[in-house]
């Protein structure tokens, strides 16, 4: 196909292709298009989704239900035919067999299996050697209803080309390494010219063969369906290397049948100066390739003073021409049958080709053609065997209204998953299953909060008991603490006696710490703390010192002396010695000076005395000398030494018994206190611990239980459900897994992820396509110009609906903008009128919402119906009763109402059955032909019938009405004839009719009377189901009456300009006029995608032709002043200082290499791609039914505006797809600030325009008659982006009040500045339309979004005089 497959070297064998690219296109611009000429038509892999390789060669999907399908086979008879991207009603694909073929319920067609012949190539850019598509042509539905060209980027094919210049650069669309890309040079070169002289450029440099090139001159009506073609288009050509530069390419404009001839079509016209704006803008050199027939055709300008006064006159003529009402002839009645169009339908199929084995009940039509007074169809219908669809919802966004919709929907059965979850049964209860099976959600809320209360009784118990018993052990807890700090203390002072350090009352066992910390970590730390407490390991200096000294001291003195002292003597010492503390000071205080003063002095004189009289041997000196030596010793023995040796001392010296029991009474004291007070404190924080450990381990148990018991409960109610809703049988289900709450949710924005699956049980049924006919907005134009004109159709478009099997359609017409009228009878006769939009159709039989439902008690047997649609009004006449019933739309046809009562005809007619019904158009009354071959018109404003009666000589096959409300045809089978006969209504019964010469109609064919365009445009349509044509024969309608019409003063019939009527093929040098007419030559913002790293060359056209080449030059010199002098453009030097050359295409040749190389400019690749891609409008978004729809990277997408249905604003605006210009603000130029500029104002006053030559953008490129929704472009300068947006003008026909405020909304939101253009004045409307945006706008909120409505507004009035400046300013 023509995008989806890359060749696999530029220069290598055509016929071998790589596997698929992923692309967000291929099925518009690539599958759709190339399958368009297949012998069998292909369905698009995007339409049929899973059931995509299930395609059979016969154009019948063997599995398909979606609701639209485009049928690819038809094309423009003017140009390459491209399809019309589907408009898909979202069903899904199943097994279904169709009557184009049909296909048995096995898949059979009675063709050849697919993979017996391979499908064609039909796209001749695969077989040309180093040819790349970048820029397509593509068809799309426009909002009048017509078709219209879009240019777009043609993805694969551009993925191809950059990856073979610099592999890895183009990942995807949306992710192309620019930077990468800059590190190749390219050298463009333009190259346009007629098809002929093209394919000879190409021939000359080997990319095409003698039968590519053959097949590439066949125009459109030369070729086969299954011949090759190459679609009109801009194309890369890129050099071998052995050729020339390898940066060398050349960008070709290939062009469509007709676009060099200078009458061609307007939307072709268009076309042509798009691409040539493309082309002049990515290619600094460009050559024009002349052939001779297209050379020798062109007019040159004579002399500078005629083409002045041509000019002038021109330009009057173009600005005012002058009409004068002419009478017509009058004429008689009369209808004159001429040829009409004829259409290719393979999607129809002979009945002798049917495979089906499908039940007789399920076979309820052959394809027949669809009643319309002004829009065309016909149907097809195939049989669908009973299936079960599964929809997986695998954690799928829904809206809270959908899920609710769901679960209240009684029809629908619902299953739950047996794990179900009480969050997802609380949501559930919100939306809706409350009100299904109340009884059980109310004894499950019951259950719950009794479980919970429970629960909660029975832990408080528990906790409470726990707690209790914890502070029972406290006393033992208290005693362990004790114990292992008394082991501390033992540890420092093993001296002392245990039993006198705790006391005989806590002797007893206590609690293991160490086990209990296994429980409570955190006592670990407790009892680590407990041990390295202080108080532990010393007893305080200031207690235990003083007795200390004093007993070492005298134990020292009594060790040097004792066995000279007498008992008397040692108690004397020990007395004198007992004031240590004053003897230390007296001598700290004796140490400060050599003579101490005062009582010091006086107590050392004392203590030396004393000393001496007790110790004989020693004098004074001596004495002193002893005790000092004793004090030394006392201050270095420690606390645990002299604990260690008090026992031996005492024994040893028993005067001290006394001294040592005292201060070890200091030392028992100071550690029982502490061990005591300790010990209370740790085990009060090991209670604390206990009580929060004991409190944590209960509330996770409660949890747990808790949990427990709710999945118990909620498993419980599922069973419990399920059983409940097992006793009905369902043909839906809708099965729950899950359901959580998004992060977007909130009670605004209620949005939630489901996880689940919709089981649908569909029965057998007949599923109905109807293939609406398209013609083009050209062809449109045409027929309003010129009554005689034949348009080409297109059944490119196809709507999908079913009904059961055994349900029958008894009338159906379709109806302006796509609306469908359809009334059918089930098997209990029981009629049903739908009218809905053919997308929405299926939507209403499926959920049984008909506007009228008529029960066959009341209605009776088989009835007759009739459709006004000028009136609205639908007729239903029970024939054998022989009443009638009249019901009326009412406005937006929401509902049909009956107006009045049943008109009984039983008075005007006896022993006799009404055959057909039929309203005369526009008008209220009917026409009713009996079983005895009499005609009547019966009005409903009279409630009468007419006096005049229609004698037919039998009984009519068919009655069609004329949709201009002139006559009615009647066809007649007598004997072995056939005719057709029209009679008009004003002569109804005066004359015996016209017969119309008709030789290709008979009794068999299915055909209906309908008008193309216009009312007055009648044709009457037939459907050839043997040669699959759809062809019409026009009919010429007269009246007996005056017709007057406007037409120019001295002019002729022809809507061609002067220049047209005198030139063929001017158009190949004039197209520059119109692209700098068009386009700003030098616009406000010149963009700067190409930078100073490139190197750049003065621009040139080169025209290459063997004839006239001394003329071009003066010509295309005359062009630009003539350009310059009647548009006043501003141009500077851009026009003149393009060099012009000519040459032969020997001369051309011969030079080629040597002229591309060194006189063509170099970019980088990365710098060229941007300013390509920055050219192209994205079309973003379009408004329809009264939204805001995003599109998908330019294209409608039926699969993102069905996910976006009740979506809210955030994320409609998340979903909008910028297509090609993403990499470009994501990476390349990521770090400019962005700057958005945008038009508003009424339709068709230039925005397009004023945004063209402000920002340097290509709007309007497409052949739309206006902008539609929202366009985009970016303009890119040295140091910003600038983000053009095109908007669609307000008060637009085809648009509500509402999609103008959505559009007006959506602009100056985000805009940075506005320019709104306007006619002269601004008129109410347009005050109005500004006061609608204001109360608008509190949908996105200006206060919570800050960033937005940052806008300036522009006002442009244009055509203003000087006069009326002031005034206008005022207003």
């Amino acid at each position: 196909m023509a995008d989806d497959f890359a060749p696999p070297n530029v220069f290598g064998p055509s016929t071998e292709t790589l596997p698929k690219i992923d692309s967000l296109l291929s099925t518009r611009d690539a599958a759709l298009q190339d399958d368009a000429r297949y012998d069998t038509p292909v369905i698009p892999s995007s339409l049929l989704g899973d059931a995509a390789s299930n395609v059979n060669l016969s154009g019948t999907p063997d599995s398909d239900d979606d609701d639209v399908y485009v049928d690819a086979d038809q094309e423009d008879p003017t140009r390459q035919g491209t399809p019309l991207p589907s408009v898909d009603g979202g069903h899904e694909a199943s097994n279904i067999s169709f009557k184009s073929p049909p296909t048995d319920v096995d898949g059979n067609t009675g063709l050849p299996p697919k993979s017996a012949s391979k499908v064609p190539d039909l796209d001749l850019s695969h077989s040309i050697k180093g040819l790349y598509r970048i820029l397509d042509l593509i068809i799309e539905q426009g909002s009048g209803g017509g078709l219209v060209d879009k240019i777009i980027i043609s993805q694969d094919s551009l993925q191809a080309f950059v990856n073979d210049m610099q592999p890895g650069a183009f990942a995807s669309l949306t992710k192309v390494d620019f930077k990468l890309l800059d590190k190749v040079l390219v050298g463009p070169v333009g190259i346009y010219g007629d098809k002929k002289a093209i394919v000879d450029f190409l021939n000359r440099l080997g990319a095409v063969e003698k039968e590519i090139a053959a097949h590439l001159l066949k125009t459109e009506d030369e070729r086969e369906r299954s011949t090759p073609s190459l679609r009109s288009g801009l194309y890369v050509l890129r050099v071998p290397p052995s050729q020339g530069n390898e940066s060398q390419i050349y960008v070709i404009y290939w062009p469509e049948d007709t676009t060099w001839n200078d009458g061609t079509a307007s939307s072709v016209r268009r076309n042509r100066v798009t691409f040539m704006r493309y082309l002049s803008k990515i290619c600094d050199q460009s050559i024009a390739l002349l052939s001779a027939d297209y050379a020798q055709s062109i007019v040159w300008k004579e002399s500078e003073d005629d083409d002045t006064d041509t000019d002038s006159d021109d330009e009057g003529d173009e600005r005012m021409g002058v009409f004068v009402v002419c009478k017509t002839n009058e004429q008689e009645e009369s209808v004159k049958v001429r040829p009409g169009f004829t259409a290719r339908v393979p999607m129809v199929a002979s009945p002798e080709r049917r495979h089906d084995t499908a039940p007789d009940v399920a076979i309820p039509m052959q394809p027949t053609l669809i009643r319309g007074e002004t829009t065309q169809g016909f149907m097809t219908a195939g049989y669908k065997a009973a299936v079960k669809k599964v929809d997986e919802y695998n954690n799928r966004t829904i809206n809270k209204t959908a899920l609710e919709s769901y679960i209240k929907d009684r029809e629908t059965r619902l299953s739950f998953n047996p794990a179900l979850d009480q969050p997802t049964i609380e949501i559930l209860m919100q939306t809706g299953l409350r009100s299904r099976c109340e009884q059980l959600c109310r004894s499950f809320n019951t259950e719950v909060s009794d479980a919970q209360r429970n629960l909660d009784s029975e832990f408080t118990r528990r906790k409470a008991d726990t707690q209790a018993e914890l502070r029972q052990n406290l006393p033992q807890m208290t005693m362990s603490f004790r114990n292992v700090m008394a082991d501390r203390v033992m540890e420092k002072f093993p001296s002392l006696d245990a039993k006198r350090l705790l006391g005989e009352e806590m002797q007893t066992q206590g609690i293991s710490l160490d086990s209990l910390a296994e429980f409570y970590p955190k006592i670990k730390g407790v009892v680590r703390r407990a041990r390295d407490e202080q108080p532990l390991k010393a007893v305080p200096a200031g207690a235990l010192q003083s007795p200390k000294e004093r007993i070492l001291v005298i134990t020292h003195l009594f060790d040097a002396h004792g066995e000279n002292l007498s008992e008397e003597t040692q108690s004397k010492l020990v007395n004198m010695i007992d004031e240590i503390k004053n003897i230390r000071a007296a001598w700290m205080e004796m140490s400060k000076s050599l003579h101490g003063e005062g009582d010091s002095q006086g107590y050392l004189n004392r203590l030396r005395s004393g000393l001496k009289s007790l110790l004989s041997t020693e004098d004074n000196s001596t004495g002193e000398r002893a005790y000092k030596e004793a004090m030394d010793i006392a201050r270095a023995t420690s606390d645990a030494d002299f604990m260690s040796r008090v026992e031996d001392t005492a024994s040893r010296w028993p005067v001290l018994e006394k001294a040592i029991n005292a201060a070890m009474a200091v030392v028992y004291d100071h550690f029982t206190k502490n061990l005591k007070r300790l010990s209370d404190n740790y085990a009060r924080e090991v209670l604390h611990i206990q009580d929060e450990g004991v409190a944590e381990q209960f509330k996770r148990e409660q949890s747990d239980r808790t949990e427990q018991s709710q999945r118990d409960l909620c498993s419980d109610l599922a069973r419990k459900l399920n059983e409940y809703f097992s006793e009905v049988s369902f043909k839906k289900v809708f099965h729950v897994d899950a359901i959580r709450k998004t992060g977007y949710y909130s009670y605004h924005s209620p949005t939630l992820s489901l996880r689940g699956r919709i089981e649908t049980t569909q029965d057998d049924k007949i599923v109905y396509r109807a293939h609406l006919m398209q013609i083009t907005n050209e062809d449109r134009q045409e027929m309003r110009l010129n009554n005689s004109f034949i348009p080409s159709p297109r059944f490119n478009l196809a709507y999908t609906f079913s009904l059961p099997t055994g349900r029958e359609i008894i009338y159906s017409q379709l109806l302006e903008n796509e609306q469908f009228l359809l009334v059918t009878r089930d098997r209990g006769r029981d009629v049903f009128v739908y009218r809905e939009s053919l997308a929405a159709l299926e939507g209403a039989v499926a959920n049984k919402q008909p506007k009228l439902r008529l029960s066959h008690d009341k209605i009776g047997g088989d009835i007759l119906v009739s459709f006004n649609e000028g009136k609205q009004m639908l007729a239903i006449c029970e024939p054998e009763k022989l009443q009638l019933h009249f019901f009326v739309f009412e406005e937006g046809a929401r509902a049909l109402k009956a107006s009045g009562s049943a008109i009984s005809l039983a008075l005007y007619y006896n022993g006799v059955t009404i055959q057909y019904i039929s309203f005369i158009c526009g008008d209220e009354e009917l026409l009713l032909v009996d079983s005895s071959v009499c005609g009547r018109i019966f009005s409903l404003v009279t409630m009468q019938f007419r006096p005049a009666t229609l004698q037919f000589a039998t009984v009519p096959s068919a009655v069609y009405t004329s949709p201009d409300g002139s006559c009615f045809l009647a066809s007649c089978s007598q004997d072995s004839s056939f005719s057709v006969t029209a009679y008009h209504w004003n002569t109804f019964g005066s004359n015996e009719g016209i017969q119309l010469a008709i030789d290709d109609l008979g009794p068999e064919d299915d055909f209906v009377l309908t008008s193309i365009s216009s009312r007055n445009a009648v044709h009457l349509m037939k459907l050839d189901i043997n040669s699959q044509t759809c062809l019409s024969f026009a009919l010429d309608i007269t009246r007996k009456s005056t017709e007057l019409m406007f037409r120019e003063k001295g002019g002729k019939p022809s809507f061609s300009t002067d220049k047209d009527s005198r030139t063929s093929h001017n158009c190949l040098i004039d197209c520059h006029s119109e692209v700098w007419t068009r386009f700003p030559v030098v616009p406000a913002v010149q963009r700067q995608a190409i930078t100073r790293a490139s190197s750049r060359r003065p621009k040139s056209l080169t025209f290459v032709s063997d004839f006239g080449r001394e003329q071009f030059s003066p010509h295309f010199s005359e062009l630009i002043q003539t350009f310059e002098r009647t548009t006043r453009k501003p141009t500077g030097t851009e026009l003149s200082s393009i060099a012009i050359n000519s040459m032969t295409f020997n001369d051309f040749y011969n030079i080629l290499d040597d002229l591309c190389i060194s006189q063509t400019s170099n970019f980088r690749a990365g710098e060229w791609l941007v300013e390509l891609l920055c050219l192209i409008p994205i079309h973003l978004a379009i408004t329809k039914d009264n939204r805001f729809i995003p599109l998908k990277d330019g294209v409608f997408s039926p699969e993102l505006e069905r996910s976006l249905l009740g979506a809210e604003v955030g994320r409609i605006v998340d979903s909008l797809s910028f297509g090609w210009y993403e990499s470009i603000f994501q990476s390349y130029m990521a770090s400019k600030p962005v700057k958005v500029v945008s038009s508003m104002g009424e339709q068709s006053v230039g925005k397009s325009f004023a945004l063209n030559h402000l920002a340097d953008t290509s709007f309007a490129g497409s052949a739309m008659r206006t902008t539609e929704g929202v366009w985009m472009s970016v303009t890119p300068t040295e140091d910003t982006l600038i983000v053009a947006l095109d908007f669609e003008g307000v008060h637009s026909i085809e648009r509500s009040a509402q999609e103008d405020t959505l559009l007006v909304l959506f602009n100056t939101a985000i805009s940075n500045l506005v320019l709104f253009r306007n006619n002269f004045a601004l008129s109410r409307d347009i005050a109005g339309l500004f006061q609608s945006f204001q109360s608008s706008s509190t949908v996105l909120d200006p206060a919570a979004n800050p960033m937005l409505f940052q806008s300036t507004l522009v006002i442009i009035i244009k055509d203003v005089v000087d006069a009326d400046a002031k005034e206008i300013k005022k207003e």
